[in-house]
């Protein structure tokens, strides 16, 4: 059962279900991406399921500053825990079999969710997260956001890079958190219960207008 110390600290999926496993579980790389597998067999995990591979690096995320703080190690902080480098990089967006001639470490790879295969790169002070994918999934993502833009929404900055294309961490290494909306509304596709649920968190958010 979970017992928040600080509730107004939780994150917004906790808040909605108290559900830990499902929150911790809901931060791993895709077991199903064929560079995930390779991965996890370079990092020499012991066991690969959702859970121990979010836990083997403190559920740390590049886009949010939480993390999990094992009870017996009570003088971890957070500076230890958050990402600086990553040279895993070039096995989780290509399957580069060179990654598995250096030794194992922390890799934000383990918590970058989705199903394209992509990989975080950490360039002039910054995080940028590669993504390959058909040529015409990159065109819909870069149409969509000059669309967005063009609009006047505020959109994650996209770039073409070579064969693939990079998004920058619009949460600044974590200065803001990033929640998805799955995390104030599940899988609710009625737009009405999806407005309510904004208006609840917060009534000007609902009043947002594109």
């Amino acid at each position: 059962m979970l017992e928040p110390i600080l509730p107004e600290r939780l994150p917004l999926f906790l808040k909605r279900t108290g559900d830990v496993k499902a929150w911790l579980e809901g931060r791993a790389i895709d077991s199903h991406r064929t560079n995930s597998r390779l991965l996890k067999k370079a990092l020499r995990l012991a066991h690969r399921d959702d859970l121990s591979t979010v836990l083997a690096v403190n559920a740390a995320i590049i886009t949010d500053a939480y993390w999990v703080k094992p009870l017996e190690d009570t003088s971890l902080c957070y500076s230890e825990v958050r990402f600086t480098v990553n040279s895993f990089d070039e096995l989780a967006l290509t399957g580069s079999f060179n990654s598995f001639n250096q030794p194992p470490g922390r890799t934000p790879e383990l918590t970058n969710t989705g199903s394209f295969e992509k990989c975080w790169r950490f360039c002039n002070g910054k995080w940028w997260m590669y993504k390959s994918g058909s040529s015409a999934e990159l065109f819909s993502e870069l149409c969509i956001y000059h669309i967005g833009r063009a609009l006047g929404f505020p959109m994650a900055h996209y770039e073409a890079e070579g064969a693939y294309i990079k998004i920058l961490d619009f949460t600044d290494n974590a200065s803001v958190d990033f929640e998805p909306a799955a995390g104030i509304i599940g899988d609710e596709s009625d737009y009405i219960k999806i407005y309510e649920a904004l208006r609840a968190l917060n009534a000007e958010l609902a009043a947002l207008r594109g």
